[in-house]
């Protein structure tokens, strides 16, 4: 399976590179889509979002609140195959950032 390229977490932001699923050889020479998750208190936004199989993915997350928060997507972190310097980010199914 090939993946997406991934990682900084700088603060409260982390960059996550994942394909949704396996990936052709025609498929991982286009750029990976980036989309940005936005986590504040209480709230992320967008609050639902679309992947198609075979892309490869950057999830752009950031934390835009003034407390530590964490992105909690078990089902959705067990589907996909994080690249290899993304991996170490997601645990138990979370990913968390420090405020900011």
């Amino acid at each position: 399976m090939q993946l997406a390229r991934m990682t900084a977490v700088l603060g409260g932001v982390l960059a996550l590179g994942l394909a949704a699923s396996a990936a052709t050889a025609q498929d991982t020479a286009a750029a990976p889509t980036t989309i940005t998750i936005t986590l504040s208190e209480f709230k992320f936004a967008p609050t639902e979002i679309d992947l198609d199989h075979g892309q490869a993915y950057v999830l752009h997350i950031v934390n835009d609140g003034k407390k530590s928060h964490d992105l909690r997507a078990d089902a959705f972190f067990r589907s996909v195959t994080l690249a290899s310097d993304s991996a170490g980010a997601v645990k138990n199914g979370a990913v968390e950032l420090t405020e900011g």
